[in-house]
Parts: C-alpha cells; structure tokens; sequence
C-alpha cells in the first residue's frame, strides 16, 4: 500500500474514544517493534493500552483507558498516533527547509480544519536523527464542531516529533501524542501514562518505504 497523506492517525485519535472496544483492541505486552510503511515504534509498556484496528499500513495508533474521567457522556482521551505519508501531495511544502517542515507540522496539528481546530500555542525546536532533519513540536488548540460533540469545546494538547525520510525524502513521518479534554476541567493523564507515551515516540526507527 503507498500512503499518500498523513493525519489519518491524529484524526482517527480525535475522532472516535481511546476505550471504544469496537475501534481498539488490548495491547498484548509485547517488546517486539510495530512495522508501518517506513518506520517502526514500540508498543506502549504500561497498563491499560489499546491499540486501534483495521488502519491503514502506513498508521498506527494506541489510546490509553484513563482512569478518572470527566463526565461519562463526553470522556477525555489520551493516545499516540504514528503516521507516514506524501505530504507534498496535500500542500506545496518543501520538506528540505525548516520552513517546510513547520508548515507540515501546522498542517497536521490543524487536522487541515481550520474551522474545527484553532491553535492556542505552538512551540518549535529543530534537530536531526538516524541522518535527516526532524522538528519537536508541542502545541494547544481549542476544538469545536467535534462531529460526535457539536456543542462541546475542547482542549488539545499535542507533544511529538515530525520528520523527513531519511532514504524517501518525499515522506514524512510523525508520532506523537495527545490529550483531549473539555475546555475547563483538570487533566486526567498522570506522569506515567505520559512517561510510557513518551517512550513510544522516542522509539521511532526509521525503515525503508517500498516504492
């Protein structure tokens, strides 16, 4: 399969419950790598993971039950989503200039719906891994016209990496992870459940895209 855009992950994330049994299934407890259309991230270690069925080849995303949750009828979510895809094929970016690269990251941090995601902060910081160039990105935007929440807004917050392919320059790869919760209300998510996210996008290995 050759993936042609990236969000897919992020969006699957944003749009459906990290503990909806119909759309995840538990995570075994594995150490052995999860291979995507150009690169591999390790399983998350901690409890209470799941990890979303039927994505496509180039996707692959976790959510994680949480605890305390706000009100049932509308639940926070927390996730880690890692995606590789042709950006160039959605925006004319070019993914050779730190410019290029921030622009992707906006792109996918905006889900490319402006209308439903605004950003509240966004911060940026360039650097270079396994021989290409990768941005860290952490942001907050607010969210409104959830398609299952239309009168709920809520708080995004986005912490991860994005990266161009070391050997198909023309792809990007992203992971990263999420917290979605109402606007207003004290998060959900403590510092292991953060510590086992973030182990997962520290993990990212990059493998060659089949043409």
């Amino acid at each position: 399969m050759r993936p042609s855009t990236l969000g897919v992950a992020l969006v699957l994330l944003l749009a459906s419950g990290c503990t909806t049994p119909r759309y995840f299934q538990p995570v075994a407890g594995t150490a052995v790598p999860v291979q995507r259309v150009g690169f591999t991230v390790l399983p998350p270690q901690g409890a209470d993971w799941f990890i979303a069925a039927g994505t496509p080849a180039n996707v692959v995303a976790f959510g994680k039950r949480l605890r305390a949750q706000q009100p049932a009828s509308v639940p926070a979510t927390f996730g880690v989503a890692a995606e590789s895809g042709r950006l160039g094929k959605v925006r004319n970016f070019d993914l050779r200039t730190e410019q290029g690269l921030r622009q992707g990251v906006e792109f996918l941090l905006s889900g490319s719906d402006p209308k439903r995601f605004r950003v509240l902060e966004q911060r940026y910081s360039f650097f270079q891994m396994q021989g290409t160039d990768c941005v860290r990105y952490s942001s907050s935007s607010e969210e409104g016209n959830n398609p299952r929440f239309p009168n709920v807004v809520f708080l995004l917050i986005a912490n991860g990496v994005m990266c161009r392919h070391p050997t198909s320059p023309d792809y990007m790869v992203q992971v990263g992870h999420s917290e979605r919760r109402v606007l207003g209300t004290e998060s959900s998510v403590d510092d292991s459940a953060r510590r086992e996210a973030e182990a997962i996008v520290e993990s990212l290995h990059f493998t060659p895209v089949e043409r």
